[in-house]
């Protein structure tokens, strides 16, 4: 069959993908539900439209937060295994490495010449580890992300309570079993992009101590960013969030360059998930308040579905672009648009719903 695109076409998605009705999860597939007979079609396996928009959503999450976790077990086992020696944190780059050590709880007298890259290491090594998987992690947690400034976290019980591998190997439980309940599914969706989030923060935090200038200024830039918030701003805050993804950034560099011209209110642009993580502890040492109090719009324009699903789970209502594939099943859109403001006070802004201002004005006008 002859290809009538030309090279720089884009090639033209999948109508059920979109939706989340495709699946090749197993060899009996794949599998496609017709949306219009959703309530009574099922897959080979005998998935409902709702198991299989559910379950493909859980796969994807599932599969960046295990990229990410190897990413940072990467990172620990070069810092192990390299012959060459740390670099001695500069006095220029001291004040961040101490601001790290005191977000972890690490004792600066002890960092040494490495600024705390060591120490961070050994931290992180005890979380990936599969030896300890009952290590009581609350301590950690309540140091890295404090109840006051991220009080979702623990209302809605998604930090992780064993290893963040053995976190991330039990995503795959609910979606092998026929019998789990479609609202555990879910809430696994939050969890394992919840646990995306903290490895990114971790990598983020080690890159910084071991010296590597491009995360140190990512983080300065993002940290400058947070002060544009204005004291007396009650509503209106949005966060720009775009992520890069070579050969897919056309459109998505349009509808940012879009946003930032148009939007009249408060604008914090980030780039990576850390930033996030990071501007909601800013706003709580300014402000003595957790960032979702003032329920901030993020508008995420990036190709990650765990980093949307990961920005709910820290209560920010979310618009993203492009959109996640729930609209197969209108008992998951239903929990991320309604159900989910009960568990973490954020909901997910249908895309189709209109432009980004739109949509953005839209929002903060139903803000009581």
């Amino acid at each position: 069959m002859k290809n009538n695109l030309s090279p720089n076409q884009e090639f033209p998605a999948c109508g059920y993908g979109l939706s989340g009705l495709c699946c090749s999860a197993c060899i009996k597939g794949p599998c496609r539900i017709s949306p219009f007979d959703r309530t009574i079609e099922k897959g080979k396996c005998g998935a409902s439209a709702d198991r299989l928009v559910a379950a493909n959503l859980l796969r994807i999450v599932a599969a960046e937060a295990a990229a990410r976790l190897a990413d940072l077990a990467q990172i620990v086992h070069q810092a192990r295994t390299s012959s060459v020696e740390q670099p001695v944190v500069s006095m220029e780059n001291q004040g961040i490495a101490n601001d790290i050590s005191d977000k972890y709880g690490l004792d600066p007298a002890a960092a040494g010449k490495t600024g705390g890259a060591d120490l961070l290491i050994r931290e992180v090594e005890a979380l990936l580890s599969l030896n300890h998987p009952a290590r009581n992690l609350t301590p950690f947690w309540s140091r890295l992300y404090p109840a006051e400034v991220f009080p979702q976290f623990y209302t809605s019980e998604i930090l992780p309570t064993t290893s963040l591998t053995l976190t991330g190997l039990s995503a795959f439980q609910p979606v092998q079993k026929h019998d789990a309940a479609l609202e555990d599914m879910l809430q696994t969706c939050l969890r394992i992009s919840l646990v995306y989030m903290v490895c990114d923060e971790l990598i983020q935090d080690l890159e910084i101590l071991r010296d590597n200038g491009s995360s140190r200024e990512t983080r300065k830039t993002e940290s400058d960013a947070a002060e544009t918030l204005d004291a007396t701003l009650s509503s209106a805050v949005a966060i720009l969030l775009k992520t890069p993804q070579q050969g897919c950034d056309g459109l998505l560099d349009q509808e940012t360059e879009t946003f930032r011209n148009q939007w009249q209110g408060a604008l914090v642009e980030i780039s990576r998930p850390a930033g996030f993580l990071e501007i909601g502890r800013q706003f709580y040492r300014r402000y003595s308040r957790p960032l979702t109090d003032s329920a901030p719009l993020v508008v995420a324009l990036t190709h990650s579905a765990a980093l949307v699903v990961g920005i709910l789970a820290c209560g920010c209502s979310v618009f993203s672009r492009p959109g996640l594939p729930l609209y197969g099943s209108e008992t998951v859109s239903r929990f991320f648009s309604k159900e989910l403001e009960e568990i973490c006070g954020a909901v997910y802004l249908a895309p189709e719903a209109g432009d980004l201002i739109s949509v953005a004005h839209n929002y903060f006008r139903k803000m009581p």
